[in-house]
């Protein structure tokens, strides 16, 4: 009898011990949790910031698609190509061509301002039907929404909807929706009613 109490309070001092254990390993792993918490918290700021330098440096640039550039001065070419197709005399400030494996090398072209940015994108309308195009030159981040949008914009005009796709939103059957990036889903702009009057 006196061994199996012996046996007994061993027992229980065992199970005293791993639940003390446990305890320090719950406490440890919700640390690690917290930690992890502010890391990731840490870690979207970070990207909030590079995307903001990035957005920043990409301010006065465009990209320039399915223009030929080979064996010539490309930025004579690109200047050539702004004058005579799109309307627009603007010399850029600096112009690189980008190659890559999937598609044609595309240009991207640095103009002195954003005034002269803005002139080159509402006088893109000139090069309808034509097989160069101009975009403006995003941070990867916004190539991805706007690839969402596009996507909404189909799925909305199979619908016999009315979509359009500007500029981190899109405009469906007159309503303004604009994407926001944490949730990942779109959301309705409020309109002044006081604009429409």
């Amino acid at each position: 009898m006196e061994k199996l109490k012996s046996m007994l309070k061993t027992v229980m001092q065992d199970v005293k011990d791993i639940k003390t254990d446990q305890k320090a390993y719950q406490e440890e792993i919700r640390s690690i949790r917290e930690e992890n918490v502010k890391m990731r918290e840490k870690l979207l700021a970070l990207e909030r910031k590079v995307e903001r330098i990035e957005k920043k440096e990409r301010k006065n640039n465009i990209v320039i698609k399915g223009l030929e550039t080979y064996g010539t001065n490309i930025k004579e070419k690109a200047e050539e190509f702004l004058k005579n197709q799109v309307g627009v005399e603007v010399g850029p400030e600096s112009v690189y061509q980008v190659q890559t494996q999937k598609a044609n090398p595309f240009i991207i072209a640095k103009v002195n301002n954003w005034q002269e940015k803005m002139l080159i994108i509402k006088n893109k309308k000139n090069l309808k039907g034509r097989k160069e195009f101009i975009e403006d030159d995003m941070t990867s981040m916004e190539r991805e929404t706007q690839w969402k949008l596009r996507q909404i914009a189909r799925e909305n005009r199979a619908m016999r909807k009315t979509a359009k796709v500007m500029y981190q939103k899109i405009i469906i059957d007159g309503e303004d929706w604009k994407w926001n990036p944490e949730d990942e889903v779109l959301v309705r702009e409020k309109t002044d009613e006081r604009a429409k009057n």
